[in-house]
């Protein structure tokens, strides 16, 4: 059988980081020994069956997807930001990041940054996710990783790490388990966290961050003294520049 996957905000944005839902199917059906391609384009009807996958919540949607018999189509982006889980036996696959090979001349030759470093750091890292309710550690997760002790990245694909209840706790044991030497474990995530509280913006700075894919998300004013220990932290690091602060978030007019 043909598999066919297509994740739609690279196909959009191009540098983005790789789908897991993707990289967990490519990974089942390569098992069953079935032929699994990521394709570039929007081509249901050249595999028997068709998976696509959308998170950015970007207004751009292709209409008539419920009418293709064979496409399982879905994503944050259909969703609201609530995950919808595949079935058990696909979400403890280790990711397939080979399925993404193909798409490294396509994105070397795209402007920017360091793109081939960007791209290796993606393909070389540990992918996960820590919840599937996303309030609630998933008991299971650790089923996902394989190389996790000598990865130099590990990316979290959550959409909100913040309303994980023990979710910061956790990145640090699992960084605990990882790479702790002078090229220890990076950690990038797809979605910011949002925190409301200054520790907890403390919490999440305090980590060692992939200098593209590490973003978080402050809604409302951050108190005196934590105001002022981030400061004093990011004149040495980045953190201020992945830094989202919404002082208005929690006002009840502008």
């Amino acid at each position: 059988m043909s598999i066919g996957l297509y994740d739609m905000d690279m196909a959009t944005y191009t540098l983005v980081p790789f789908n897991l839902e993707l990289m967990k199917l490519s990974a089942y059906y390569k098992k069953k020994r079935e032929v699994v391609v990521l394709s570039p384009y929007f081509t249901p009807e050249r595999h028997q069956k068709f998976f696509l996958r959308k998170d950015y919540d970007d207004g751009n949607f292709i209409m008539g997807l419920e009418n293709i018999p064979n496409l399982e189509y879905g994503g944050y982006a259909f969703t609201d930001g609530i995950y919808a889980p595949l079935p058990k036996e696909i979400e403890i696959m280790h990711p397939d990041t080979s399925l993404y090979e193909n798409m490294e001349k396509t994105i070397m030759t795209s402007k920017g940054r360091d793109q081939r470093k960007i791209f290796q750091n993606m393909m070389e890292a540990e992918h996960c996710r820590l919840s599937l309710d996303g309030k609630t550690i998933w008991e299971d997760y650790p089923k996902q990783f394989k190389f996790l002790k000598t990865a130099r990245n590990l990316m979290l694909h959550d959409f909100d790490l913040g309303k994980i209840e023990g979710g910061f706790e956790e990145v640090k044991k699992l960084l605990a388990r990882a790479r702790t030497d002078g090229w220890a474990t990076r950690v990038g995530m797809k979605f910011p966290p949002i925190v409301t509280q200054g520790q907890d913006l403390l919490n999440w700075i305090s980590l060692r961050p992939n200098s593209t894919f590490y973003s978080l998300r402050y809604d409302g004013v951050i108190d005196d003294d934590a105001f002022d220990d981030f400061v004093g932290y990011v004149r040495e690091k980045a953190i201020y520049k992945q830094l989202d602060y919404y002082v208005t978030a929690s006002s009840a007019n502008q």
